[in-house]
């Protein structure tokens, strides 16, 4: 499971994604952490300020729910979204055109392609191929290809071949959480994480 952020409280929430550890002690902020309630964060930080939900980079604190049920409600909605966007932070998108990236046929785009080399890639609705390199999410559209032209055929073997690519439709509901705060584009991302690989840097483009 994928960890996003932590929430650290004394009393047990309900409808948490499951991507976020739930705790009723700090044991670290590699990723963001709030506190709810406004005694347990003067317990555990003395020197935080009730007019800061901020208390540090990563770590905030919210309201219980029996002090200020709709502050807490609020701040926690916006730490799980922020949670999630700090996640992707820093990936940047590339959509593979071959008309804008003057990609001629498919033996050029073969070997942009194999640039990406241990790469993690999912195919989407059968259309879509999102590559995952070196901090750069790539779509390359699979009928935008047909239609130009190139062999579609050829381009998908070679991404098979290059590097991990994911078929499966099942992967859908493997990333079912993470997908209802994040695109769809982001899946190989999710798959490399879950993998705890490291990759080569290359740009194709």
């Amino acid at each position: 499971m994928i960890i996003v952020g932590n929430i650290i409280s004394k009393e047990s929430l309900t409808g948490i994604p499951n991507n976020f550890t739930q705790s009723t002690e700090i044991t670290t902020i590699d990723v963001p952490t709030i506190i709810i309630g406004w005694q347990l964060t003067k317990t555990l930080f003395p020197e935080a300020s009730i007019l800061k939900k901020k208390i540090k980079d990563n770590l905030y604190w919210t309201f219980s729910t029996t002090e200020k049920r709709n502050n807490f409600e609020i701040d926690l909605k916006k730490f799980i979204e922020k949670s999630y966007k700090d996640f992707i932070k820093g990936i940047k998108f590339l959509n593979i055109d071959p008309i804008i990236h003057k990609i001629n046929n498919t033996d050029e785009l073969i070997l942009k392609i194999k640039n990406l080399a241990t790469g993690f890639a999912y195919l989407y609705d059968d259309k879509v191929v999102y590559v995952y390199h070196n901090s750069i999410i790539y779509s390359i559209d699979l009928e935008q290809l047909e239609f130009i032209g190139f062999d579609r055929t050829k381009v998908f073997d070679e991404l098979k071949n290059t590097m991990e690519l994911d078929t499966d439709i099942k992967t859908l509901h493997k990333f079912k959480n993470e997908i209802k705060y994040l695109d769809i584009r982001y899946i190989p991302y999710l798959i490399f994480k879950n993998a705890t690989k490291n990759i080569t840097p290359s740009h194709i483009c």
